[in-house]
């Protein structure tokens, strides 16, 4: 019933003889892994594919580390209006201190923020109301719990971004290191416009087209990858495959899935997926 409802716009009441045009708008959110879900028989692709109308990929907040400062003024901006002290933000104190400390925002900003946009506007308000009446913002006890408290992998992560940061920004022609498997994680986040589409298909050719092992090589989100993926005209996708090709593949290669993804250069999850959609697995 819900199917028909996001497929055909329209339900049937119980008792009802005749169903009944809805006029409703549905958007809905999450930070799972739908394909793969799919892929465990953890969720239904019918109601995936009815969902999936439009998406909107969101990436972390260690995915867009440069929103993180823009954030944090704004939400000290808000609490700042709250209590009436907007001033201190907007005038330099009279020994000119600001006050809100350079080495403060860097701290926040290199921090990986597992709960996101909620977490970083309770810690600003935790901020606010621990230096209230201070000449300047001052780290709270919690606050330094909060940073001490990132692991050692996450430190060094950050130190790999400023290490890192020329290698990415050198010319288009320059040529690029192979980059291992795993070996991202210690190199820092990478924003998905700096990849370029040949840097995206050779690591999916390297990877064997597995996109988490991909997202790896290249220092990007799965997330972003799956973006990527899509904008990427030259990468096909195993949703847009016909029947007809993937039917004669599955024959050609007796079933082997793996043989399947090497020949068809697709996700070995999606394809998974497709096969099943065309009842052939």
């Amino acid at each position: 019933m819900l199917l028909r409802a996001l497929e055909a716009g329209e339900i049937q009441a119980v008792g009802a003889q005749q169903p009944k045009k809805t006029r409703i708008r549905l958007i809905t959110a999450t930070d799972a892994d739908l394909e793969a879900r799919v892929a465990e028989g953890a969720f239904r692709a019918p109601l995936l594919h009815r969902l999936a109308g439009y998406e909107i990929t969101l990436p972390p907040l260690r995915g867009r580390r440069d929103d993180i400062g823009r954030l944090l003024l704004h939400f000290l901006r808000e609490e700042l209006a709250t209590s009436g002290e907007l001033h201190r933000i907007e005038s330099p104190a009279p020994d000119g201190a600001p006050w809100l400390p350079a080495s403060l925002v860097a701290r926040l900003a290199r921090h990986d923020w597992p709960g996101n946009v909620r977490q970083l506007r309770n810690v600003t308000r935790q901020l606010v109301v621990g230096s209230r009446g201070a000449a300047r913002l001052d780290e709270t006890p919690a606050l330094e719990h909060l940073l001490q408290r990132a692991a050692p992998e996450q430190r060094n992560h950050a130190d790999g971004e400023r290490a890192t940061a020329g290698r990415w920004a050198r010319p288009e022609s320059a040529t690029a290191a192979p980059a291992s498997p795993g070996s991202a994680k210690g190199a820092g986040w990478r924003k998905p416009s700096d990849v370029r589409e040949e840097e995206l298909i050779d690591a999916l050719r390297r990877s064997r087209w597995d996109f988490k092992a991909a997202a790896e090589q290249l220092g990007v989100s799965r997330t972003s990858l799956y973006a990527l993926v899509e904008s990427c005209p030259q990468v096909r996708q195993a949703s847009h495959l016909p029947p007809d090709e993937v039917a004669r593949c599955y024959e050609e290669c007796d079933g082997h899935i793996d043989a399947m993804v090497e020949r068809l250069k697709v996700s070995k999850r999606a394809l998974q997926r497709r096969l099943r959609e065309l009842r052939l697995a």
